[in-house]
């Protein structure tokens, strides 16, 4: 399932500088965490996510940043059966 077609949603998280190198995961740090459901709100606690972050696995061997150009990361849901 392509969650960007499905939400119609492409919203930029954020953009930051990182050495060259191969990355095989990018860490989100949560502080405040709220799903809706059916347009009410609830909150949610995602366990240490404030101090160790949420790691989201770069799947198919990860992603090279060569020094001095710059790389796009995409975040999709896929729904595994």
């Amino acid at each position: 399932m392509n969650l960007l077609n499905v939400l119609n949603i492409s919203q930029v998280l954020g953009t930051t500088t990182v050495p060259a190198g191969k990355y095989s995961e990018i860490r989100f740090f949560l502080y405040q965490t709220i799903i809706t459901i059916n347009a009410v709100n609830i909150p949610y606690t995602v366990p240490s996510a404030s101090q160790t972050g949420f790691k989201v696995v770069i799947t198919g061997g990860g992603f090279q940043v060569i020094g001095g150009l710059s790389v796009t990361v995409m975040l999709d849901s896929i729904q595994e059966q």
